[in-house]
């Protein structure tokens, strides 16, 4: 695991939020580096190495809020690798809000405005439940409809860790192909509690 308050960094970066509920916000994508979850849809494989360099939490939160966003979105690779706690205190000392997305695999830490879940029911360990306690967003990848039939059932079982009508549940076609979008459309259609999260920055072309 991590290191108790220097991270391994793969980029920071502004950006406008292209998925999920916080679409359309100005964030500076911090991205760890390291994920052992091997998620079969993954877009950012170039996360999953052993991480090096290291950087201390300071020297990160100065970098990030030396950019225009007010909002640092913390993501990976699997971020909650990391122990986020002392990140999220120089962060938030610096006037930033925080956004986490993780796969909940590993405990969250850290202090939050924002966590999106994003389950991986396929990559190599379980989700951590009780960290959907945590969750104001669960975005969900789809590809095929048992992925939406997955997702129901899914809901049903952890009904109780935060009920659906205090956490988001955003549903997102694998990398906006056409006919993954079209289950997403359709499933909307019955779900109207459902949102669909479009990769928005792919289609305007930014990272």
């Amino acid at each position: 695991r991590g290191r108790l308050s220097e991270y391994a960094i793969n980029r920071i970066y502004p950006t406008v939020q292209g998925e999920g509920r916080m679409a359309g916000t100005a964030m500076t994508i911090v991205r760890l580096q390291s994920c052992p979850v091997a998620c079969l849809w993954c877009d950012t494989p170039e996360s999953w190495a052993l991480p090096e360099p290291w950087q201390a939490a300071a020297v990160v939160a100065a970098q990030v809020a030396g950019l225009p966003p007010r909002w640092a979105l913390v993501t990976g690779g699997e971020p909650c690798w990391h122990a986020l706690g002392m990140l999220t205190v120089e962060l938030q000392a610096r006037g930033m809000k925080t956004a986490l997305e993780t796969s909940g695999v590993y405990r969250i830490t850290g202090s939050w405005d924002w966590v999106t879940i994003s389950p991986k029911p396929d990559g190599r360990l379980p989700l951590i439940e009780h960290n959907l306690y945590c969750a104001d967003e669960v975005k969900w990848i789809v590809g095929r409809q048992r992925d939406l039939e997955r997702l129901e059932a899914f809901l049903l079982a952890t009904s109780a860790l935060r009920p659906p009508g205090r956490r988001a549940i955003s549903i997102q076609p694998v990398s906006t192909q056409a006919k993954a979008t079209a289950l997403c459309l359709e499933a909307v259609m019955r779900h109207p509690e459902w949102r669909l999260s479009l990769q928005t920055h792919k289609l305007i072309g930014i990272a």
